[in-house]
């Protein structure tokens, strides 16, 4: 087999198997909230989604976009790999010592003390964390797919054999905060266990400089959308109490893994874009087609939950959880717009243009955090799905970003889903079931008889989607 045959035979393996972990873990981890947001409550259950957000925003920022240098840097140095593991190993011990004199004035400011003792006690996992990723960057920089997804994976499961046994026989919020800590613990010994690196203290600064510098700007958008991530921990359960951020983070978790599908097109759309990045037409028409082809993995989902979220919710978490289905739809809204921006701004990295895209991460963010401020007081959970939908229009700047690069692609078809998704999504979770059925079969049934370009693209799509998956499972 020829070397460039090999290698891209490789790539798509690699594909398979990340998108067969990805929606394995979607899966699990949609099972693992159920049971613990019905065992904990909402007030248990809040106090752990604040302390595991912050611990997710503190994990991701402690890397410093170090690990992108040690995956996308073509000459890496021999010691390059020793040298960042050092330095997590030193610096490292030094930013969990600063989360530790920081966490009792994150307490004061959520009024949950306990937070400050939780997220004490995740430092060590922090630590694993900042150690494993050096071993999962050099998998990945070797292609080792498919070992990334199995540690990934296996580190999960470990969580929740932890967890929720301990949830089920003490009923405490100490059971996932133990389950975290075992999960990143494996995940270091895993991934050391796949990629051995030698173990050093001391690293070059000049090293460590340069790597910083290649590796940080490329991630900085990435970072602005972590601090996305503190939206719920930090002013949801402030301005709207503690209960209300499990409700809210309830409902974006459902989103979020109802949207899971669109990831198979951005993958597959994005590998076309970076091999046509010069030829203008071609990226505009792909844009087009994935633009649609993403609301319609997105939204008949979304809009199926909400026809009978309002009898399942109750059924597998509890009344009291019932307000999450009330605030889905706005949620929803927004994912199902961010689905249809998704490739935007792949396209505008591919293209080589990072900082449109961070400008419009901070003016999406920006919009967020203030409406949210001004609402979440008065309307509590409202308050942040209004932020969310009051967020939607920072869209406009990335078109215009993108519009500059390589010209507007088609939305009409993108829209008129869209349009036939809305009813079903805003007023399911309202009516009966079967009327909220009977929205969401009207809606496409009129959207394919008037838009029979749209009936042929669900044709592509399915002929698309078979294709990839028989190359990526290497069928004949």
């Amino acid at each position: 087999m020829p070397k460039a045959q090999g290698l891209k035979r490789r790539v798509y393996s690699g594909e398979f198997y990340l998108a067969l972990r990805q929606l394995f873990v979607t899966g699990l981890s949609l099972v693992g909230v159920i049971v613990l947001a019905r065992i904990l409550g909402p007030e248990n259950y809040g106090i752990v989604v604040v302390t595991v957000g912050i611990f997710f925003f503190l994990a991701g920022a402690s890397l410093l976009g170090l690990n992108v240098y040690l995956v996308r840097q073509p000459e890496l140095p021999e010691d390059g790999k020793e040298q960042i593991l050092a330095f997590y190993n030193t610096a490292g011990i030094l930013f969990c010592f600063l989360i530790w004199l920081i966490a009792p004035g994150i307490g004061i400011w959520i009024n949950e003390p306990v937070v400050c003792l939780l997220l004490r006690c995740m430092i060590p996992a922090l630590w694993f964390y900042m150690v494993a990723s050096v071993s999962i960057s050099m998998l990945e920089r070797d292609l080792r797919f498919a070992e990334v997804s199995l540690i990934e994976t296996l580190s999960l499961a470990a969580n929740y054999l932890v967890s929720i046994p301990l949830v089920l026989i003490y009923r405490s919020y100490w059971g996932p905060i133990a389950g975290f800590v075992i999960q990143f613990f494996l995940l270091a010994a895993l991934a050391w266990y796949r990629y051995p690196i030698a173990w050093q203290w001391r690293w070059r600064g000049s090293f460590i400089k340069g790597a910083l510098h290649q590796g940080f700007w490329p991630s900085s958008a990435h970072g602005i959308l972590l601090l996305r991530g503190l939206t719920v921990p930090l002013l949801v359960s402030r301005l709207a109490g503690i209960e209300a951020a499990s409700v809210v983070s309830i409902a974006i978790h459902f989103a979020d893994s109802l949207a899971v599908l669109r990831l198979a097109i951005r993958r597959i759309s994005v590998n076309m874009i970076a091999k046509i990045s010069q030829n203008l037409e071609a990226i505009r028409a792909i844009l087009g087609q994935g633009i649609t082809f993403q609301i319609i993995l997105v939204g008949p989902l979304l809009s199926l939950f909400a026809c009978c979220a309002a009898w399942l919710i109750p059924f597998v978490l509890g009344a009291e959880w019932l307000l999450s289905v009330q605030v889905f739809p706005l949620i929803a809204i927004a994912s199902l717009v961010s689905a249809a921006f998704d490739l935007h701004a792949s396209t505008l990295n591919a293209v080589g243009d990072n900082k449109a895209v961070i400008q419009f991460n901070l003016l999406y963010l920006a919009i967020l955090w203030l409406v949210s401020w001004l609402t979440l007081s008065t309307l509590g959970v409202w308050g942040y799905g209004i932020a969310e939908v009051a967020a939607l229009p920072s869209y406009f700047l990335m078109h215009y970003l993108l519009t500059k690069q390589c010209g507007s692609p088609n939305y009409w078809d993108g829209f008129w889903v869209i349009m036939a998704t809305l009813p079903s999504l805003l007023f399911g979770p309202w009516i009966p079931a079967i009327l909220g059925f009977a929205l969401l079969f009207a809606g496409y049934g009129l959207l394919f008889y008037f838009r029979p370009q749209i009936r042929r693209m669900m044709r592509t799509l399915y002929v698309l989607v078979r294709s990839q998956t028989k190359q990526l499972a290497g069928m004949p």
